[in-house]
Parts: structure tokens; C-alpha cells; sequence
């Protein structure tokens, strides 16, 4: 069954709506945090005009699939996703996540295909931004595509920390306070977090076995690191947890 996102629009890949009223990207509370991070008003509403936002999205519903001809690049206007593809072996591989304000769909600028899936976590929306109308803009406008560039480092610097030969607990401690500073849009540390993704998600992506996790998960609880119900995180001992995680870049797995 096709569970791409509606019906697909001709250039983004995703049934969108032209943004209007407060749904302006030069109006969006959380903006500043996100593409628009650096521009002036003037550029941001220059931004506005090709931006467009998705129809909901239900949780494991496709946004894109892997093979599929670049677009659009993506913010997470609500709700939470996840990239992933397919390792030699055929077995699925999440190659992150993507929270509120972050870009995605960076993966397909190379070769002009994506290379990953992406699918939504929850109940989620997404700012669509076409890519050629994109780069045209950004051709005008330096700071987008120093903003641009800054996102396809952190890419490459985030998917080396996560390959890393670290220890299941350095991974995990590194990966928690990686999700903590995220969802702050100032990227500051939230004590308490509600994790979007399952534990089977979290252990695929730290290339850990879901027994190596758990265990991981309850010697942090034991320990007085964090309180754990559920998908609700709350970071009892942020130091002893940067401890923890001392070894691993600080990259935001």
C-alpha cells in the first residue's frame, strides 16, 4: 500500500498549500530557529513566496521514499520523522531524526535522488521548500546559503559520531542529551523530554541490539541519570550524563 503523503504535488513531492496569514515563514514563532535563521525580514518574505506546508501527516506515513527525484527540502513545522535506508544486507537502517524546526531531505542535493526515506513519527506537518526556486534564491541571498551549507556539514558530522567505536552507554548518554538540546529552540538543555521515536528506532540508530539498549537504559535509571515512563525522559543528573557522553562529538545525535 502507497503511503506517500496524499496526492503527490508535481514539484515538491508532497500535496501542499501556499503559505498565508501567520503561516508566513516571517512570522513563525519558531522561524528564527530554523531556515530563515540569519536572513533579514526582507529576505525571509522572499522566502515566503515559494514556501508551502504540507497536510498533516499520520504517524509511519511516508513523506518521500529512497529513489525518489529531489524536490523540495523539508522543516518539521510539527511532530517528529525519521530518515532511513536500506544497508547491504537489506535490513533497515535509521540514519536519524528530524524534530521541530530541522531540515531534512538534504540527503538527495548530491545526486539529485534521495537516498533515504523519510516517515513521520507522530501526528506531523511539514514546511515545503522547492528546491530549484530555492537555490535560485539562495544565489541572491548569501546568508541562506551559508545557512544551507552549515546544514549539509552538520549532516556529515553527525552520521561520523554516530558511526564512532563508542560504548552502548557513551552512544545512548550522547544520543539523550542530543534530543534534550533539541527540542529547546533555543539549544539550551530540557530536563524533561518526550521522545518521539521507540526504543527499537533509538537502538537501530546506535547500531545497538535492543537487549544492549535496555540494559543501557536501566543502568542509567539505577544510577540516578534519568527517570524513564514510557516515552517521557526526565534528566535527573545532567552532569553525570555529560560525563557519560564526555568522549562522543557533540554533534546532536
Amino acid at each position: 500500500m502507497n503511503t506517500n503523503v496524499m496526492d503527490e504535488d508535481e514539484d515538491t513531492g508532497a500535496e501542499a498549500a501556499p503559505l498565508g496569514g501567520d503561516h508566513r515563514c516571517s512570522r513563525c514563532p519558531r522561524g528564527s530557529f530554523c531556515l530563515p535563521l540569519g536572513l533579514s525580514p526582507a529576505e525571509s518574505e522572499r522566502l515566503d513566496r515559494i514556501m508551502r506546508i504540507s497536510r498533516p501527516m499520520q504517524s509511519k506515513q511516508y513523506l518521500f521514499h529512497a529513489g525518489e527525484p529531489l524536490k523540495a527540502i523539508y522543516a518539521v513545522r510539527s511532530g517528529a520523522f525519521k530518515s532511513t535506508a536500506i544497508d547491504c544486507d537489506g535490513y533497515e537502517q535509521v540514519i536519524g531524526f528530524h524534530l521541530q524546526t530541522e531540515m531534512f531531505g538534504l540527503d538527495g542535493i548530491f545526486s539529485g535522488i534521495h537516498q533515504c526515506s523519510a516517515i513521520a513519527l507522530t501526528y506531523s506537518a511539514v514546511c515545503v521548500i522547492p528546491y530549484k526556486p530555492l537555490l535560485e534564491l539562495a544565489h541572491d541571498v548569501t546568508a541562506l546559503m551559508e545557512r544551507l551549507l552549515k546544514l549539509m556539514g552538520k549532516d556529515v558530522a553527525t552520521s561520523m559520531a554516530a558511526i564512532g567505536d563508542y560504548m552502548a552507554e557513551e552512544r545512548l548518554a550522547a544520543f539523550l542529551l542530543g534530543i534534550a538540546m533539541r527540542v529547546h529552540p533555543r539549544g539550551q538543555l530540557s530536563t524533561r523530554v518526550v521522545l518521539p521515536m521507540s526504543r527499537a528506532d533509538i537502538a537501530n540508530h546506535l547500531r545497538l541490539a535492543g537487549e544492549t539498549l535496555s540494559r543501557a537504559l536501566a543502568r542509567f535509571q539505577e544510577q540516578g541519570l534519568i527517570a524513564l515512563e514510557h516515552r517521557v525522559m526526565r534528566i535527573l543528573d545532567m552532569q553525570g550524563l555529560q560525563y557519560m557522553a564526555r568522549r562522543v562529538p557533540a554533534v546532536n545525535l
